[in-house]
């Protein structure tokens, strides 16, 4: 009977030691997901700017094209 239950405890303690080393491997993905999450939206916010300013140099374009026809 105690060699069973010397069994069974050794078969705990590698069963919490994968447990462990699951658990940390988990947390270390959920920092990569976080870290990829916020590069998204920084690269989201990134290109959201660019296309306002490429609106911008259209609009300024635009408006000297117009101006230059006025002139002629």
């Amino acid at each position: 009977m105690q060699s069973e239950l010397d069994t069974k405890t050794e078969e705990l303690t590698i069963y919490r030691q994968k447990l462990e080393k699951q658990v940390v491997e988990f947390s270390n993905m959920q920092h990569m997901v976080t870290v990829s999450s916020g590069k998204e939206d920084d690269f989201s916010r990134r290109l959201f700017e660019r296309e306002n300013e490429i609106k911008l140099l259209r609009h300024e374009n635009q408006s000297f094209r117009e101006q230059i026809e006025h002139q002629t």
